[in-house]
């Protein structure tokens, strides 16, 4: 049940986004879609990492390198590239998404907002708490 709730939010969002400026190519579309769902995987991302460090009381992201970080981002989005648009997942869906009442799509949407807003107030919230912390104890 989770698992099918968290794969409509995450075509939702694409869906959604995907829709912007219907007069440019579906790759630029695609490109743009993706980019904007790999940005929020990235802000949970962070924020569950922000978390196990709390929990463990370590300090392990400031020593990773910024390449890492850029090549996991990177990577991140050609994953996510991959299975939306070369795949045709998010394409297939946005498709579904056309044809759907305008109550389901409504729910659909209203899900996809509430559940950016959690995770972009819980990040917030979770970067607070890890600043907190992690650095009251740092020497």
């Amino acid at each position: 049940m989770m698992i099918k709730y968290v794969t409509e939010i995450y075509l939702t969002g694409f869906a959604i986004f995907f829709k912007f400026r219907p007069d440019q190519k579906a790759s630029t579309r695609a490109g743009r879609a993706t980019t904007v769902v790999t940005f929020f995987l990235w802000i949970a991302l962070l924020a569950l990492l922000g978390l196990i460090e709390m929990i463990s009381g370590r300090q392990f992201l400031k020593q990773v390198p910024k390449l890492t970080i850029v090549v996991v981002w990177i990577g991140l989005y050609l994953i996510n590239m991959h299975f939306l648009y070369l795949r045709g997942y998010g394409i297939r869906f946005e498709q579904e998404f056309d044809k759907l009442d305008k109550s389901a799509k409504n729910l659909l949407i209203w899900r996809f907002i509430v559940s950016v807003l959690v995770v972009i107030t819980f990040s917030i919230l979770l970067f607070m708490a890890h600043n907190h912390f992690i650095h009251a104890n740092a020497p």
